[in-house]
């Protein structure tokens, strides 16, 4: 059988989180690439989806008769840098020892931590310019906190000229610089497929959204938001009836904070075959200090069950992703908490 994703939203009652407020992009990640294989199948994929971490274990399959060695990448989203990526809602680089590293990723492979190359990319307008940057002397990523470049060594007019392809932004008056370009890291490794099966772990801080339009765009109703857009998020997170009425209900109460999420599924099709075994787990669990786990939650597909106090599951055979996932959480807010 051939399943293709489908809708699905899930209704259910606990504490919110206190979560961050503010107009910002979620930035999905996911998903191994590189070229298609022709031997190699992914037998089962395990997909786990919280608000503080992204887990995934694949069981590769190998029908070749000798190991094959393919270069593997992990592609990391491209994010703004005014104020260091992980302002964006990933871990604390700093504490971490490598700024470059905002979303604490980590493999495994059949059980064993595996030591991979980082790339670092820049981006202006769809342009790789990262060689630009390196030729004058600026780092791809700020290396302090308030992110900004060290350029105390740097030629003014260096700078002067960067400021004039667009790379930095200036503000009259100011010596502030503000960065122009996306950052982007992409994690690769040389990964051996002997024959039969092999297990790949990954996990990672995700760079999740948290929108500004809070309201009824997101319930998928409102008399006083455009119908194209409402539908759109409507189906983009399978938004269903029950949550637009637990919604309704509670604003007489108090009010609610939104947290989208989105993972990158359709790179599974680089592989042999659809997905033989997929399980996805959404976990309405935040383990951050302080939070409280989401009152709500709805993402795609149809068929997904409750299996625990804050857990959805969906299970699929043979599964060719058309789509990638988003999930939409939801923390309600009592006037009188």
């Amino acid at each position: 059988m051939l399943v293709k994703a489908a809708a699905f939203a899930i209704v259910a009652g606990l504490a919110a989180p206190a979560l961050a407020n503010g107009v910002i992009s979620e930035f999905p990640a996911g998903g191994l690439v590189f070229k298609e294989a022709a031997n190699i199948a992914i037998a089962r994929e395990d997909l786990y989806l919280s608000i503080r971490q992204i887990k995934v274990h694949y069981v590769y399959r190998s029908d070749a008769k000798d190991t094959e060695t393919h270069t593997i990448g992990f592609p990391m989203p491209k994010v703004p840098l005014d104020g260091g990526p992980d302002y964006l809602g990933g871990t604390d680089a700093a504490a971490l020892g490598d700024m470059r590293n905002y979303m604490d990723f980590k493999v495994s492979v059949n059980g064993d931590p595996l030591e991979v190359t980082l790339h670092e990319f820049a981006w202006l307008d769809g342009v790789d310019v990262s060689e630009t940057l390196k030729a004058a002397g600026v780092p791809l990523i700020p290396s302090n906190e308030e992110g900004q470049p060290d350029l105390a060594n740097l030629d003014r007019k260096v700078i002067d000229r960067l400021v004039e392809q667009g790379l930095f932004r200036t503000y009259d008056g100011s010596d502030y610089l503000e960065l122009a370009w996306l950052y982007q890291t992409v994690y690769e490794w040389r990964q051996d497929f002997a024959p039969g099966q092999t297990e790949v772990e990954i996990s990672y801080v995700p760079l999740n959204g948290y929108p500004g339009e809070i309201g009824q765009s997101y319930e998928g109703g409102g008399e006083y938001d455009d119908p194209v857009y409402v539908k759109e998020r409507k189906d983009q997170y399978c938004i269903h009836d029950s949550l637009i009425n637990a919604i309704k209900k509670h604003r007489a109460q108090g009010s609610y904070e939104v947290v989208t999420q989105g993972y990158v599924t359709t790179t599974g099709n680089f592989w042999k075959g659809p997905i033989e075994e997929f399980n996805l787990i959404v976990d309405k669990y935040d383990s951050g200090e302080g939070m409280r786990d989401a009152d709500l939650v709805a993402f795609c597909p149809l068929e997904a069950k409750k299996i625990g106090p804050t857990q959805f599951q969906w299970t699929a055979k043979d599964f060719e992703p058309s789509d990638d996932i988003s999930v939409v959480y939801y923390s309600l807010y009592n006037y009188e908490q």
